[in-house]
């Protein structure tokens, strides 16, 4: 669901704005209804052959942990936008060629969407630009590997480790299922 036209802002924060409205109820009477904004965020998992890049990230106020590459969208950027330099910034790697993988709104009351790209089409610079509030190392990992830091509690973005298992359930199903049908 989206933020109805009707709706006004009531607080505005860095990352949060909270919308209320009048809704009408099934009995003709009104109640306040309530909807947070956020930023979107988007996400890029670069592979190259038989590798695919993940960051082993430290942040001030969180025990180190695995994520995908990106962030949120800065004001007015559209999402592929974000994604080239997010991976641009938090990577050495430039790219013009991402393939969207899977939009995700991950939580009801809110509008948040999280963008995942994928791409191999990439080259390595010099460039990093990290925020003052992050540390990161870029790691290599083969596709066992990645489903299992993926599948690991210190992975930050469950979303896409339930999304893994989805699709993963999917694949091996069919691959079953074509097994069974040979024999």
């Amino acid at each position: 669901m989206d933020i109805p036209k009707n709706a006004r802002l009531v607080f505005s924060w860095e990352k949060f704005d909270i919308y209320q409205w009048d809704q009408i109820m099934f009995d003709w009477t009104f109640q306040i209804f309530e909807w947070i904004k956020r930023k979107d965020v988007v996400q890029v998992i670069p592979y190259d052959w038989e590798k695919i890049y993940l960051l082993y990230e430290e942040q001030p106020w969180k025990k180190p942990y695995y994520s995908l590459i990106g962030w949120e969208l800065e004001k007015n950027e559209n999402d592929i936008d974000g994604a080239i330099r997010e991976l641009k910034e938090e990577t050495w790697f430039v790219t013009d060629k991402l393939c969207p993988l899977k939009k995700f709104s991950p939580c009801s009351l809110m509008e948040w969407n999280i963008i995942i790209y994928v791409t191999n089409s990439f080259k390595k610079t010099n460039f990093r630009n990290l925020d003052k509030w992050e540390k990161n190392e870029i790691i290599e990992v083969n596709i066992n590997e990645f489903i299992d830091i993926v599948l690991s509690d210190n992975f930050s973005w469950k979303v896409f480790a339930n999304f893994l298992c989805w699709f993963l359930s999917k694949f091996w199903k069919e691959k079953l299922k074509d097994f069974l049908l040979l024999k």
